[in-house]
């Protein structure tokens, strides 16, 4: 649905992202993130969760968290390129008929710095 990336930063570009999932009525929080983790699994390479927490949003809203990595490789053969780790942190919440996931994605060498652009940006968020 939504998609931001540091276009201006040199190599792996920190990205804000928001998607939303239509579920049914018994879905629940623990399915949606396994289904992103077995998605994510297949394509990624050495993806792993590291943790699963709760998060709370605005609005005395609560979510869940989940911190994960991977290793992200140049999608063009042609040029020579180092593998980068990648951390990740996905926040989840369901309302209304829809799961909400926001996703915050960073080099891991950069990611403690970057993470405050993102808890910005959850705090000034409105759903």
């Amino acid at each position: 649905m939504f998609r931001v990336r540091n276009v201006s930063e040199i190599g792996f570009k920190t990205t804000l992202q928001v998607a939303i999932i239509p579920v049914g009525p018994d879905t629940t929080t623990r399915s949606i993130l396994d289904g992103l983790s077995l998605s994510r699994f297949q394509t990624l390479a050495a993806y792993g969760v590291s943790s699963t927490t709760p998060y709370s949003l605005p609005n005395e809203r609560e979510g869940t968290a989940m911190s994960y990595s991977y290793v992200d490789t140049s999608a063009n053969p042609f040029l020579e390129s180092v593998p980068v780790v990648v951390e990740g942190l996905d926040v989840l919440t369901i309302s209304r008929g829809q799961a909400i996931v926001i996703s915050f994605l960073a080099d891991a060498q950069t990611y403690a710095r970057d993470l405050v652009i993102f808890e910005r940006f959850i705090e000034n968020l409105e759903f």
